[in-house]
């Protein structure tokens, strides 16, 4: 007999994280980070603390008390034994947004992760270059660790340690995680766990099917109708449908709300807002929605501009295009519409002035000395993963675009607002492409926003496609399926699901719903 039990992601919308159970098989389908508990007890200026671990985040429920599955070197950090071995026996990933995936870097590093292709290459992308305490996602470096010094007595165990003979552990842990195209079953203990491919707001999402001797179910998921992919959402409603399932376990994130923009239509809204601007235009959307970047690339497109994207967006295009998984080769970083900001970093050394050894202020092109010694003094503002970039063809400075505002669309989100200082902006327009605030945390972040638009005279314009079923669309979708049980998930109504003719149990936090 299975057994479903949610330990996240009920009555709210993010957060998911469900234990499925067979018999002696254990696997958890996501296991994503609850932004509303975590924003009750932290803020910007008070963080979890790096130095406890994972105490502070199992003092306060924000991880669930499970046996087995977090990292041993935390555990032993706080005097607690971990089991010798994982209690799950894989963790199911179903896209790259952290309330699905976000605590992964808590997880123990022997038990396998599954996610699509892109989603694996996300996860590295996300490790790399987002300056976070807890973001171990696709490799953990052991932590609390003490090593012997060449030369007699002991120090602290770090990251690139492992060049020295010295050392009798590795630092880095590699984790397991496999990508799984569209279609590709895996087994793992009694389930057989199957990966569809779906429409979502960023690359790479993906349902599955989940398969016993006794049970089938079906799990969405995020998901969406209105996308430019939206036939692999069709297809996954499909495939469910023909799979027969016991259990759907469905989000509803968007339940009470009708009216859904199409993709296409915010393409239309943003080429509309550019064709009336004739000075500077800036766009924020969510950072990884590569469908969003497309829209937002071809109206630019269509009113001569070029799309001016940042270093950690570029970071994702590359790398998805070197493991051939770039959605839309227009999105290459060698399009000619397409270019990069090269922002001024820790010194500024690509537009202020440095004293030279002879006592004279001069920027870094005036001051004597050979290119790879130029090329260096430059590099070094920036982080080892962002250097490719500094000097890329199609990277461009601060001091270069703020000459031809009018050339470009600027990607400017929250934390890029003081790249307007020395862009030096002096009105234009501010294209919000993503969703309102909704927090008490997002409305001050957005009262903000409004002032440094004020400061600069830049008036906000609105155009946004949800990442989500409508409500129309949702109930056509549980019609299809038609599952025996309903367990809704990533909503703030379940009781919406209330309409369809299915067995509903109610859904609890740790509470265990067997499947009969």
């Amino acid at each position: 007999m299975a057994s479903v039990t949610f330990y996240g992601g009920i009555g709210e919308i993010g957060g998911n994280v469900i234990l499925v159970e067979e018999e002696d098989s254990r696997i958890l389908l996501d296991f994503g980070m609850d932004f509303t508990r975590e924003n009750e007890y932290f803020s910007e200026y008070l963080k979890p603390r790096k130095a406890h671990g994972i105490e502070d985040f199992l003092e306060l429920d924000m991880l669930p008390d499970i046996n087995g599955i977090y990292r041993e070197d935390y555990l032993q950090h706080l005097g607690k034994e971990p089991e010798k071995e994982p209690s799950v026996d894989a963790l199911f990933i179903t896209h790259g947004h952290l309330d699905h995936m976000g605590y992964v870097h808590f997880l123990r590093s022997d038990i396998p992760i599954y996610c699509t292709p892109t989603t694996k290459v996300m996860m590295e992308v996300r490790q790399e270059s987002e300056a976070t305490s807890f973001n171990e996602y696709s490799e953990k470096m052991r932590s609390f660790y003490l090593r012997k010094k060449s030369r007699g007595g002991l120090t602290r165990l770090r990251k690139n340690d492992g060049k020295y003979d010295s050392v009798e552990i590795d630092p880095i842990e590699k984790r397991s995680v496999t990508g799984m195209e569209d279609g590709r079953t895996v087994d793992v203990g009694s389930f057989e766990v199957t990966s569809v491919h779906v429409n979502h707001s960023l690359p790479g999402p993906c349902g599955y099917l989940v398969e016993t001797p006794e049970t089938r179910m079906v799990y969405t998921g995020d998901l969406r109708l209105h996308g430019y992919r939206s036939d692999r959402t069709e297809n996954f409603i499909q495939k469910s449908r023909e799979f027969e399932p016991d259990v759907l376990i469905c989000e509803g994130t968007n339940i009470g709300q009708e009216e859904i923009t199409p993709e296409r239509e915010v393409r239309k809204k943003i080429s509309g807002c550019l064709a009336e601007e004739e000075e500077s235009a800036f766009v924020n959307f969510p950072v990884f929605d590569l469908e969003r970047m497309l829209s937002v690339l071809r109206a630019a497109e269509e009113n001569d501009r070029n799309l001016v994207v940042q270093l950690k967006q570029a970071f994702l295009l590359r790398n998805l295009e070197e493991n051939d998984l770039l959605p839309w080769s227009e999105l290459s970083l060698s399009n000619d519409s397409m270019n990069i900001l090269l922002p001024k970093k820790s010194w500024g050394t690509i537009m202020h002035k440095f004293r030279t050894p002879g006592g004279k202020w001069k920027t870094i092109d005036r001051i004597e000395m050979d290119d790879e010694n130029r090329r260096k003094l430059i590099a070094w503002d920036y982080k080892k993963w962002e250097r490719d970039f500094v000097f890329d063809e199609s990277s461009v400075p601060g001091g270069e675009v703020k000459d031809r505002l009018d050339d470009y669309l600027i990607y400017m989100d929250y934390y890029k607002l003081k790249d307007l200082i020395d862009l030096e902006v002096k009105g234009g327009s501010f294209l919000w492409s993503r969703t309102e605030p909704f927090t008490p945390d997002m409305k001050i972040d957005q009262q903000r926003v409004h002032n440094w638009l004020r400061h600069f005279n830049l008036s906000m314009k609105k155009a946004h496609a949800s990442g989500h079923l409508s409500e129309s669309q949702l109930e056509e979708m549980v019609e299809t399926i038609t599952p025996e049980m309903l367990l809704p998930v990533h909503t703030e109504r379940p009781e919406w699901f209330k309409r369809f003719a299915v067995n509903l149990p109610e859904v609890a936090y740790g509470r265990i719903i067997e499947i009969y």
